[in-house]
């Protein structure tokens, strides 16, 4: 992967320094960031921007022996197989694709449409370390070296996906969450699919909706004493109200006021156990107007009063 990388660095006119390709020019953008925590175990987040419509095309290496995941939260493709040179198109959904030698692929993007996806590469061995292996029949995906399995990403994994796509934690961390994240989402993907009934999920989210809402959490929760004030979320978002709390609900299982009110009460939480502030103090900072609708609400959410709770499990 690393060599390949480089190879489009040279012949593109790019830049490829510490683990990530940079290729800037009049026909498209392209950054690839590649990982590697464990060995053989590979990981690239990438986005990409044509400015022309492109087809990009692609096949692959019939004789690779290694497990290909990639997470397209939205994408247009057109895949042949190898041997029978049937077709199959998708347009405008959460994919993922598996792959195993898979023949020939058609990726296409329109002109200043930036594509993100995150891919993982998995040597074929690691699955049977998995202590429910055999439930996954996993050998389906194993042995068949004529096509790629296309699946629809369900929801609870396209919401985790972009928080990946989008780290924002500590680097000198990412490596390590990454990897241990992706194969740990990848193996529920499997999970998923292979025990399904019927769609899980029916969300009317499309990729621009989801990422709103992951915006527009990061702001709700960035200041812990200032109650969410929903007009100005939808200013702020341009949505209308009723759409918010549906997406909102649909993307965290509960209302705005709801999240922001636990969230607030596991502040405290940090701060009763963290520092030596007052109990007035941490009510004042994380936006309760008296100390009694603070004692009152952690009571109600946590079975024990802020100063009980300090007593018992302050860290000295």
């Amino acid at each position: 992967m690393e060599d390949f990388l480089k190879s489009l660095a040279e012949q593109y006119q790019g830049d490829y320094v510490d683990n990530t390709l940079s290729i800037n020019n009049t026909a498209f953008d392209l950054n690839v960031k590649l990982l590697e925590w464990i060995e053989g175990v590979k990981i690239t987040v990438n986005s990409i921007t044509f400015y022309t419509p492109v087809d990009l095309h692609y096949q692959t290496d019939q004789n690779d022996e290694n497990l290909y995941f990639s997470f397209y939260p939205q994408l247009h493709f057109h895949r042949k197989n190898w041997e029978d040179k049937s077709e199959i198109q998708n347009t405008n959904s959460s994919i993922a694709l598996i792959e195993k030698n898979i023949g020939e692929v058609t990726l296409q993007f329109e002109p200043q449409e930036k594509r993100e996806w995150i891919s993982i590469e998995i040597p074929s061995n690691y699955f049977e370390n998995i202590k429910h292996h055999h439930s996954l029949n996993i050998e389906k995906y194993l042995n068949e070296k004529n096509y790629a399995y296309v699946e629809l990403i369900p929801f609870e994994i396209s919401k985790s996906l972009y928080k990946l796509i989008h780290y924002q934690g500590d680097k000198t961390l990412e490596a390590s969450f990454m990897t241990y994240r992706l194969l740990e989402l990848t193996t529920r993907f499997l999970f998923l699919i292979e025990n399904r009934v019927e769609v899980e999920e029916h969300s009317t989210m499309n990729p621009d909706d989801i990422q709103r809402m992951i915006q527009l959490e990061s702001a709700l929760i960035k200041d812990v004493s200032k109650l969410p004030y929903i007009p100005e979320l939808c200013e702020n978002f341009g949505i209308s109200e009723s759409k918010l709390q549906k997406d909102f609900k649909q993307m965290f299982g509960t209302t705005v006021y709801k999240y922001f009110q636990n969230f607030r009460l596991e502040t405290t939480k940090q701060l009763i156990l963290e520092t030596t502030y007052s109990m007035t103090q941490i009510a004042l900072d994380c936006g309760f107007s008296s100390l009694k609708k603070f004692s009152t609400a952690f009571k109600e959410k946590y079975g024990i009063s802020p100063s009980e709770y300090r007593k018992n499990f302050y860290r000295s």
